[in-house]
């Protein structure tokens, strides 16, 4: 199957921006097999070996391997195989649920600037969630701690936004 299809495909290898495999390679090989009329099964019993890293959380938040997989990989993912809008997006169109949700309040945060206030509230249902994440279960003395978690995930989440659009627009694939 794997000769089949060619293996993996120069397009979802780092080697195109100087590295190696990186993100993506294995899903698009998975599903030019699949394409093929391959079928797939479970194996309960298969063992997988996988790298497994603890970057600091600076490299992870603005690393390379950020860039590369919300800029590059996952546009170019979702224009070679649209189906996977159906089993990998959130509403065809989002990463995850939750950044559907930051989409909105960034929507809401720019529109209640610019246009009119009461725009904010779009913002709502994000923010909550970010409160019931960052504070959940803290007193006063876990205050700074659920600041610190609230703004690292809105600059993680900034940042995904950011790099999906770009990817969306130079790969002419929208996936927020």
């Amino acid at each position: 199957a794997l000769e089949a299809v060619g293996g993996f495909s120069p397009r979802f290898t780092g080697r195109r921006l100087g590295g190696g495999s990186i993100v993506g390679e294995d899903t698009d090989l998975g599903w030019r097999v699949k394409k093929a009329g391959w079928r797939s099964a479970f194996a309960a019993d298969a063992l997988v070996r996988h790298h497994v890293f603890y970057p600091d959380p600076w490299r992870a938040l603005f690393g390379y391997r950020t860039f590369y997989t919300f800029f590059y990989a996952v546009p170019n993912l979702v224009k070679a195989h649209p189906e996977l809008r159906e089993v990998f997006l959130y509403r065809r169109l989002f990463w995850t649920r939750e950044m559907a949700l930051f989409d909105l309040f960034a929507v809401g945060v720019l529109l209640g600037l610019g246009v009119h206030p009461l725009l904010g509230l779009l913002g709502i249902p994000f923010a909550s969630r970010l409160a019931r994440i960052a504070f959940a279960g803290v007193g006063l003395r876990g205050l700074g701690r659920g600041l610190r978690v609230a703004g690292v995930r809105l600059a993680a989440h900034t940042l995904t936004l950011i790099l999906l659009a770009a990817g969306s627009i130079r790969y002419r694939c929208l996936v927020l």
